[in-house]
């Protein structure tokens, strides 16, 4: 942290394990007040909508409960593309309550960390399947969920940032 200050740096991201966002929350308070001391933005980010909305127990860092396990909600998941049924599973955000999830969950995790300045929301690290019928993965859906988390972020915690990313399968390059 001092050698990145130093060198005029001010921007840490914390890029962690996939869905692994509860490790900021373990382990931010050995680094925290060197970070604020150098005036850092702060950023947490990674592969992070099974986080909000784990398919089972084994993605629940968070601690969430079984609400938005794929045994309870088999509609909210699609086997990712080429992966079948071993496990890996796109959440189907296009679903206005598995948007309602992701987006409160994801608010509650901001008002907590209010430290960050920004918070990755990005897609499961899977290949993308088109949602549904007549769908592909550059329709937008994903942007759906995007809109509607900053309008929340902005009410709620204005000044606060979402951090997304733009893989090719998501939106067509200009």
């Amino acid at each position: 942290i001092d050698w990145m200050a130093k060198r005029r740096l001010n921007h840490y991201e914390f890029y962690i394990d996939y869905y692994r966002y509860d490790l900021w929350e373990k382990h931010k308070r050995s680094v925290l007040d060197a970070l604020r001391d150098r005036g850092f933005d702060l950023e947490v980010t990674h592969h992070s909508i099974h986080y909000f909305c784990p398919p089972d127990e084994n993605h629940d860092f968070g601690d969430y409960g079984p609400e938005t396990y794929q045994r309870r909600h088999p509609e909210w998941y699609i086997p990712a593309h080429e992966c079948g049924p071993r496990g890996r599973w796109q959440t189907r955000v296009e679903i206005p309550a598995v948007r309602e999830v992701i987006t409160r969950r994801y608010l509650e995790y901001f008002s907590r960390n209010r430290e960050l300045n920004v918070l990755g929301l990005w897609p499961d690290d899977v290949p993308m399947n088109a949602p549904g019928r007549n769908m592909n993965p550059s329709d937008g859906y994903l942007k759906t969920l995007w809109n509607c988390v900053s309008r929340e972020l902005a009410a709620e915690l204005p000044g606060k940032r979402l951090g997304i990313i733009a893989y090719f399968e998501l939106i067509r390059p200009p």
